[in-house]
């Protein structure tokens, strides 16, 4: 039996609800009982997570509706209690908050087991920002010291965990990001402009893919949720990078197969390099277009045989990148890695250390 401890947000298009439902959902699919506390969000009527992505629901899934107030808190950590005392089954704990990590443990850890599933290393992010990272440290070691495992989201993220707590020796494993099968796409016909899917955030050259587009042939779309930067970053271009705004989770594929290459933007900081395998990535692979990709250590983690590497920071070689995308044949054949091969992954870590 397994509890996501994650309070899943009302926000259809944020990254972290995708792969949250999505995780959790492809366990419950193995035959596990498994309960998601989601927010209901700002309005009356509750945020149904299956219905937004077209999952199809599971009996062995529930999903547990929380209020965005004060009365959520006390329902989340009642719905623990009674997970954590409900007879039958073994017990395990995924969580994604620190913090709710901490505070289940405190009451009930006796009752199960906990697995961390780490994408960031938040006292190193600190560091990096120059703030002190005692705060984040305390919570990390907190955590760790609770862990029966780790699952990190990349490599880099292992890497950097485990270096920042050298004496910290527990079992850990990289499961990366998937996408589903209905979402893979064979175009037949050129498409329109380059394509940028995500939010657009500092830590991922929004700069260099601005600079790119004001010299390129092609329009590059960015699009997504909107950010403070996006105005700067269109007059940068000259009008050349263009906003969207988001697109429905089910219209993504759809809106990747119609540009002629898709780019996945990265930075040259901690997040870029070490801590990412982004989500986005899943659905590039499949969408039959060229994939234009940061050269990052991240990057070449996850794509060890990809070509289309551009040097991030650098908007020359991300146009020659483009320019070496247009000579690619489509659909582009890349392999599809599903969310069930991640369960599967996890699943086979999580007997191995409860075992």
């Amino acid at each position: 039996r397994f509890f996501w401890l994650y309070r899943v947000p009302a926000d259809a298009y944020r990254a972290q609800t995708i792969q949250v439902v999505h995780a959790a959902h492809a366990m419950a699919s193995r035959g596990h009982e498994v309960w998601l506390p989601v927010d209901r969000g700002v309005h009356e009527a509750p945020f149904d997570p299956l219905e937004t992505y077209g999952l199809p629901p599971l009996p062995g899934l529930k999903i547990l509706q929380l209020r965005r107030n004060p009365m959520g808190s006390f329902q989340l950590r009642a719905a623990v209690c009674r997970w954590a005392m409900k007879p039958g089954a073994r017990r395990v704990m995924v969580a994604r908050s620190k913090r709710h990590a901490v505070q289940a443990v405190r009451w009930w850890g006796a009752w199960f087991d906990l697995f961390m599933e780490v994408h960031e290393v938040d006292s190193e992010l600190a560091r990096e920002r120059g703030e002190d990272p005692s705060p984040w440290r305390s919570l990390e070691g907190r955590v760790l010291a609770s862990s029966k495992g780790v699952f990190g989201n990349a490599q880099g993220t292992i890497a950097c965990l485990q270096g920042a707590w050298p004496d910290w020796e527990g079992p850990t494993c990289v499961v990366h990001n998937a996408t589903r099968p209905d979402r893979c796409r064979r175009p037949q016909a050129p498409g329109q402009g380059y394509g940028v899917v995500g939010s657009a955030l500092p830590s991922k050259g929004l700069d260099t893919v601005a600079d790119a587009a004001l010299k390129s042939p092609h329009p590059i779309h960015w699009v997504g949720p909107p950010s403070r930067w996006q105005e700067g970053l269109v007059s940068r271009s000259c009008g050349q990078l263009r906003i969207e705004g988001p697109v429905p989770f089910a219209q993504v594929p759809d809106r990747l197969a119609r540009f002629r290459a898709v780019i996945l933007p990265l930075g040259t900081g901690l997040f870029g390099t070490s801590l990412t395998s982004p989500l986005k990535l899943w659905d590039y692979l499949v969408c039959g277009r060229p994939m234009v990709v940061a050269d990052t250590p991240a990057a070449r983690q996850v794509l060890p045989q990809h070509e289309l590497w551009y040097q991030p920071g650098d908007a020359d070689s991300l146009l020659r990148a483009l320019e070496r995308a247009e000579r690619q044949p489509y659909p582009v054949a890349h392999r599809l890695r599903t969310w069930a091969e991640r369960a599967a992954e996890m699943e086979r870590f999580i007997e191995g250390c409860v075992s």
